[in-house]
Parts: structure tokens; C-alpha cells; sequence
């Protein structure tokens, strides 16, 4: 199945790649996503299966962190616990709301998932 997705992201004026792969790990675990602000890129995973709304949910999951890092609300959420439970509400809420309009993302193209 193909979907339409962005390969780039624009967190507060700051160009990130998306770059999606079959797997994601980090430390030998296995991600769903994963954001590097400091090589200014997201990571998703295309395997086990994903339907398209769980590969956009992981990206804008991914998205968040990135905001948060750009605006500096990282530094200062010093539990990685509190982020990723304020990340979680926020992914939960919005993301089945923002879609291509929001003029976040950017540069979309069809990529290919082992989706359902």
C-alpha cells in the first residue's frame, strides 16, 4: 500500500529530514519513531505492519519532540516521563486533526508501507 507522506518538517522555522525506514532502534531497542534534534531529523518505522494512521500518528509523535526541543520546553521538562506523557495527550488529541494543510510538513510523496 501506498500512502502520501512529508519528508520534511518545519518545527518553529527549523528544516528536520524525515527519513522512513523498515526499522528504527535506538540502544538495540526497536522504535516506532524516533527524533534527533540535534542532526535535525525524524525517523519512522514502516514495518510490522502499521496501518497509514498509525505511521502519521508516530510522525507527528515524533513532531512533537521536535517542537518541544525548538522551543526550548525540552530543557526544561526535566523528566523524560513528563515529556513524553505531555507528548502522548498532544499526539492523541491533535493528530487525527492535522493532516497536509497545517503547513507544518512539507515536500510529500508517495512512499510505499507493509500496512493493512
Amino acid at each position: 500500500m501506498k500512502i502520501k507522506l512529508p519528508t520534511r518538517l518545519h518545527p518553529l522555522g527549523v528544516s528536520y529530514s524525515i527519513i522512513y525506514k523498515t526499522k528504527v532502534t535506538e540502544n538495540n531497542d526497536e522504535l516506532s519513531g524516533l527524533c534527533d534534534p540535534h542532526k535535525r531529523t525524524i525517523e519512522i518505522s514502516l514495518g510490522n505492519n502499521l496501518t497509514a494512521e498509525e505511521v502519521f500518528s508516530t510522525l507527528f509523535h515524533e513532531t512533537i519532540h521536535a517542537l518541544l526541543y525548538q522551543s526550548g520546553l525540552s530543557s526544561i521538562l526535566d523528566n523524560e516521563q513528563v515529556e513524553e506523557g505531555l507528548v502522548v495527550m498532544l499526539e492523541n488529541s491533535l493528530a487525527p486533526h492535522i493532516k497536509q494543510k497545517s503547513g507544518l510538513y512539507s515536500d510529500w510523496k508517495e512512499i510505499e508501507i507493509e500496512g493493512k
